[in-house]
């Protein structure tokens, strides 16, 4: 897949990629042509935050097209996706997957789909072989800045101060905690910092106060 910019409904310029599937089917005793139900699915691993999306149809990360295939001859379609700006999770990988389905036949004999050298999985929604969808996936990995193995080691510490030595509950003095937090490893992604307080004291917010070169300061 290669990467090139593209611009949304919203104006704003996104990162997006095509996504090429291509459809071919042979075998003995079979009809000239054949209907196939196909679902497109994006982010398969990120379904409920998904990450990726069609670019003809913003925001939605299905596309389900029924096709009409004849032997022999393949049948490509390339998709146009995009990936949302500032991701935060770049660890998990982002995948696509494809499921082909026949759709249901009163024949007596009706067709049934076989499992090919490209396709990595099959499921039945009936325990029936009439029944059996064709799954194949693909997946593409965010480039971090990991090093060679790609595995991020990062070296997060936390430097941190308070505008009170002694704190006294029912107070009307406020507390202050400044934190900053420094990487002095890899990156790290998907972190997080919780601090827990005691049920007496109230918090008020969270501000960041200014970002330096090494890490960033909250207060």
């Amino acid at each position: 897949m290669g990467s090139r910019d593209c611009v949304i409904s919203t104006g704003e310029s996104v990162s997006c990629v095509p996504i090429k599937t291509c459809l071919r089917y042979t075998g003995v005793g079979v009809e000239k042509k054949i209907a196939v139900s196909v679902k497109l699915e994006l982010d398969t691993k990120k379904q409920l935050s998904s990450r990726m999306f069609f670019l003809s149809r913003e925001e939605e990360s299905v596309w389900t097209q029924d096709l009409i295939l004849t032997k022999e001859v393949p049948f490509c379609k390339s998709y146009d996706v995009y990936l949302i700006p500032n991701i935060r999770d770049k660890l998990t990988a982002l995948e696509a997957k494809l499921n082909c389905q026949l759709p249901g036949s009163e024949a007596m004999l009706s067709p049934v789909l076989g499992l090919s050298s490209l396709s990595f999985e099959y499921y039945s929604t009936a325990g029936e072989a009439d029944d059996i969808g064709l799954i194949t996936r693909d997946s593409v990995n965010i480039q971090k800045d990991c090093g060679e193995d790609n595995v991020c080691i990062p070296d997060l510490k936390i430097i941190y101060s308070r505008n009170l030595n002694e704190y006294s509950v029912g107070s009307d003095e406020r507390l202050e905690i400044s934190m900053e937090i420094i990487n002095e490893g890899e990156d790290a992604y998907e972190a997080n910092f919780f601090l827990d307080l005691p049920e007496s004291i109230n918090y008020i917010k969270t501000e960041l106060r200014e970002a330096v070169s090494e890490g960033l300061t909250y207060g």
